[in-house]
């Protein structure tokens, strides 16, 4: 999909959004607002965080030019060094904002959604078809590379806490609807369960404590959760294929 966008002269904007948004797990309308003076530069002069403020409250911006977050919830999300390397190639605006919409001009979420449907996945869906009545890479949608950060995050052993200050909730239900494996590591772990107790006997009695929650004591393992129960993104009902989203 990256790769798509960078071949296209017109699109080369659009790989920009898609890495940007993989990589932080934002909402498309939180991308759009991001000036630079919402990042936090380290010691070596590097990016290093972003803050997501509500600015309602704030004089600094004008009623039209304040973001508004979810809740009027603020947060700070470490910057990748992917991202990093994406930021640093972007140029300098006089208005401070750091995404351009696909003329140069300020970038807007609506218009930003349609492209990337019109001619990132229409362009696309035939390199990965769905079949009749599932939900596959066609329904892919901005939205869904939020659904991948965070199954992601979930995947590469972050924690639940982590993930959801990272994208800004406060409910303490899990967001399982975004915790997607692929089908490889799905089969991967399954294979591994030992449900006739054949390992268990190849190699004698187990002594360890965990139990039947994993070596962690929690359900879930090392990448488990702290709860069970599902937490839902607020933001939208829009699911894609976030496992090819990237």
């Amino acid at each position: 999909m990256v790769a798509h966008c960078k071949s296209d002269p017109q699109l080369t904007w659009m790989s920009t959004v898609v890495q940007s948004l993989a990589l932080t797990g934002m909402r498309i309308g939180e991308l759009a607002s991001l000036r630079r003076t919402d990042l936090k530069i380290d010691g070596n002069g590097v990016p290093a965080f972003i803050f997501v403020t509500d600015d309602r409250a704030s004089a600094r911006r004008s009623s039209t030019e304040q973001r508004r977050t979810k809740g009027k919830r603020g947060r700070v999300i470490p910057i990748h060094s992917a991202l990093q390397r994406v930021l640093a190639e972007l140029p300098q605006h006089t208005d401070g904002r750091l995404f351009r919409g696909p003329k140069g001009g300020k970038l807007k979420p609506d218009t930003v959604r349609n492209i990337f449907v019109r001619q990132v996945i229409d362009s696309l869906k035939s390199q990965f078809p769905t079949s009749n009545g599932e939900v596959g890479f066609a329904d892919g949608r901005l939205h869904s590379f939020r659904h991948y950060f965070v199954s992601q995050a979930f995947f590469q052993g972050a924690t639940e806490s982590e993930i959801k200050q990272w994208v800004g909730h406060r409910d303490s239900r899990v967001v399982e609807i975004y915790r997607h494996l692929s089908d490889d590591e799905s089969r991967r772990k399954f294979e591994q369960l030992d449900l006739l107790g054949e390992r268990s006997a190849a190699d004698g009695p187990r002594h360890d404590k965990a139990g039947p929650r994993g070596s962690t004591g929690r359900e879930g393992g090392s990448a488990g959760t702290e709860s069970g129960q599902k937490w839902q993104d607020d933001d939208d009902n829009q699911r894609g294929p976030a496992h090819e989203a990237n």
